[in-house]
């Protein structure tokens, strides 16, 4: 008899179990060669002048003037986060501010001393009743500093 096959009681044509721990071995290896290549292929057709032009790396270059700041701040923005939370936008700004800032905490309250302003649709107005009571310590423009003169 073949050492490679054993025949069962019944006559059925059986594999040793060292062809089935070969064949599992074959397939899990070329599952393996199919995902690398995969990658390997992503890898590739990655274009360097792209490489910190991501979302996210340009919205931390916003912040890097606060970056370092610690505690606990306040935040506005010209979107209404209070209102309207289904707005994905201003929620999605909202968390790309957390993380620029952490380890600072950024709350999405504006009654706090130190409060982040955001702003997408223009600069800051302190002229707007909205706004009244904030007074800027820093302004980048869209990204301001401002201290909650209403909060001891």
């Amino acid at each position: 008899m073949d050492s490679q096959k054993k025949r069962s009681a019944e006559g059925k044509l059986l594999f040793v179990p060292a062809v089935r721990v070969s064949v599992g071995v074959l397939l899990i290896s070329l599952l393996v060669l199919l995902t690398v290549g995969r990658l390997v292929e992503e890898a590739v057709s990655l274009d360097p002048r792209e490489i910190g032009r991501d979302v996210v790396t340009l919205y931390e270059k916003r912040f890097a003037p606060l970056k370092g700041m610690k505690g606990v701040v306040g935040y506005i923005t010209d979107a209404d986060l209070q209102s309207r939370p289904e707005d994905v936008k201003a929620v999605q700004r909202f968390v790309l501010t957390q993380y620029a800032l952490a380890p600072l905490i950024v709350l999405n309250i504006p009654q706090s001393r130190l409060v982040v302003g955001n702003f997408h649709e223009g600069a800051f107005d302190p002229k707007l009743p909205a706004n009244q009571g904030f007074v800027v310590l820093l302004n980048f423009g869209d990204v301001v500093l401002l201290r909650n003169e209403a909060v001891p």
